[in-house]
């Protein structure tokens, strides 16, 4: 069983990997993700937020 943790950084790349394709990935697969992370107890700012700190670390 993943953690809250692996689960968000999944989300996050997913949504990230769907962004960079010009949404033209799977949105079902970004969806379940998400799903997962609020299932477990997490938020949508989770996601963003691992994401937002990850693009701030590459500059």
């Amino acid at each position: 069983m993943a953690t809250l943790q692996e689960l968000i950084e999944r989300a996050a790349d997913l949504v990230q990997e769907y962004a960079d394709s010009g949404m033209t990935g799977d949105p079902h697969a970004v969806c379940d993700a998400m799903k997962a992370v609020l299932n477990a107890g997490g938020t949508h700012a989770d996601i963003a937020a691992f994401n937002h700190n990850r693009r701030n670390q590459h500059h």
